[in-house]
């Protein structure tokens, strides 16, 4: 209870998103006893209370040398935080429904060690050597597509012997991609050209069979498609050119999903399609209102439509 009302009151002027690099100063470290604290002062105070009503020099002696150890903890537990560099790393994007994995990396530029640091809740950092950076690994439930950020992060400690917690807030600026839920049940995409014209083709120069017309010639063509039947005005002859039939690719439109009604259950089954044709290694294209992704294939084009789908905003959500 006491630690849930220090929560409340110390995030109380907690800033915006901080980017880049954050530093733990003095001013941004609070402390507080812990549970064990409390009883053990209170356990203190009783036997302050027996060593003046015996007088007893040894029980003195003991309450004294206790106490000192809880002052040299509580020291201790703040210089555990005081110093360290917190930044965000590179994080993986995640389907709707899964859990996102925030890197946060933490640096200890002194020449001590820290022990026993906890990212979050329960992510904990036992060892981190004196001019090093470790790594944890911050997760966030996702419920909806777009992007997630971690929010307001919570970096505590409770070294050396849990007799007091200190701790600090953090809102890095750091977000994770979160993609469409994919439609498992979806059915195999449909082959369709551009905005239903049905042309899933293209041309292209090339030694093929196909003949596209003539042009003229220039130094560097080959000889052996030159045709002599017609000349330009200084007798030189044309060349003779010809195309390959190259399939452009598959596209996937959104007038092809428009039935379903819904927005996500669109979304959803474009996504499936998008991860089908990626797993096939097939060139495909994406066509969204307002939105045009010429075909192509690989890890960047997959993650150039996916992030499309997760971005997208009806037009009557545009609007309002």
């Amino acid at each position: 209870m006491l630690q849930q009302w220090a929560d409340r009151l110390s995030a109380r002027h907690l800033a915006a998103l901080e980017p880049g690099a954050v530093r733990l100063h003095r001013r941004r470290i609070y402390i507080l006893p812990t549970v064990h604290g409390l009883f053990f002062g209170l356990a203190l105070l009783v036997m302050l209370l027996s060593a003046i009503n015996y007088s007893n020099s040894l029980a003195f002696i003991l309450t004294f040398l206790l106490g000192s150890l809880f002052l040299l903890s509580l020291i201790k537990t703040h210089h555990n935080l005081l110093g360290l560099v917190l930044r965000c790393g590179p994080s993986r994007p995640v389907f709707a429904g899964q859990t996102a994995m925030f890197e946060i990396n933490l640096h200890n530029p002194g020449k001590r060690e820290r022990y026993d640091i906890i990212a979050g809740d329960d992510t904990v950092l036992p060892i981190l050597a004196a001019d090093s950076t470790g790594r944890v690994l911050l997760p966030v439930q996702t419920h909806q597509r777009g992007y997630i950020s971690p929010g307001r992060v919570r970096v505590s400690t409770a070294y050396p012997l849990s007799l007091t917690r200190a701790w600090s807030w953090w809102k890095p600026e750091c977000k994770v991609c979160v993609y469409p839920r994919p439609e498992t049940t979806a059915p195999p995409p449909v082959k369709s050209g551009l905005a239903g014209s049905g042309q899933t083709t293209a041309s292209r120069p090339a030694q093929g069979d196909e003949f596209a017309g003539l042009r003229e010639y220039t130094p560097g063509d080959p000889i052996s498609r030159l045709t002599w039947r017609r000349q330009n005005a200084q007798g030189m002859p044309s060349l003779k050119q010809f195309h390959d039939q190259v399939d452009s690719g598959l596209w996937l439109t959104w007038e092809s999903v428009s039935h379903l009604g819904d927005t996500e259950r669109c979304l959803s089954r474009l996504c499936q399609w998008v991860l089908e044709c990626d797993a096939r290694n097939e060139r495909y294209g994406l066509v969204l209102p307002g939105e045009q992704i010429e075909p192509a294939s690989g890890s960047e084009h997959r993650h150039q439509c996916l992030q499309a789908l997760a971005l997208y905003r009806s037009p009557q959500a545009q609007r309002n």
